[in-house]
């Protein structure tokens, strides 16, 4: 159980970005397709789009890094 929460780094969002915050998306991870919801936004040093996306729930995992390209919208 976690007590404490970690506090967010406010990052600027950047204006093209496909998927908002909170919202439900499909990506690959460990080679099968896996639900997560987007939890940050940001560009990385290349100016790509990255984001941070939360998978589980009773006891979450925050995958950082993962490419705007790597990303499947959920229908």
């Amino acid at each position: 159980m976690c007590l404490f929460k970690k506090k967010k780094k406010i990052r600027n969002i950047p204006e093209n970005h496909l998927y908002e915050l909170g919202e439900t998306v499909l990506f690959k991870h460990r080679g099968d397709v896996t639900t997560a919801y987007v939890y940050e936004c940001y560009l990385n040093d290349e100016n790509q789009v990255t984001y941070d996306l939360q998978i589980g729930g009773e006891c979450p995992v925050v995958i950082k890094g993962i490419l705007e390209t790597a990303i499947i919208k959920k229908k």
